[in-house]
């Protein structure tokens, strides 16, 4: 047995015998599609949290961004690094400090 509910827009709910549940939603300006494991935004979107936000990853955590990243953090940033940490670039790196900088290590190698 499955129960569907269908919208004209494209939107539609889907639950299966097994209790398996599909979603779809169409709008003016994008479409969500929701299955067991995944998400699915086609179009641009905008999330808006209004109140705190806590996101713990058990494995690996993957973002690929196809064009420009942009952080705005109104607050301090810590990041704590339980290994090593590899940045390349294939560009320039510019850092500008406010006030003072520091900088400790081992072993420090520049060229």
């Amino acid at each position: 047995m499955m129960f569907m509910k269908v919208n004209p827009s494209g939107s539609f709910a889907e639950y299966n015998a097994l209790g398996n549940h599909h979603q779809r939603v169409a709008n003016n300006n994008f479409t969500i599609v929701a299955g067991k494991d995944f998400v699915y935004i086609k179009g641009d979107a905008t999330v808006t949290i209004d109140g705190n936000c806590r996101t713990h990853i058990e494995g690996d955590w993957d973002v690929y961004v196809g064009g420009y990243k942009k952080e705005v953090i109104g607050g301090n940033l810590t990041q704590e690094i339980g290994e090593g940490l590899d940045m390349t670039t294939g560009k320039d790196v510019k850092v500008k400090a406010g006030g003072d900088m520091d900088l400790s290590g081992g072993y420090f190698s520049f060229g």
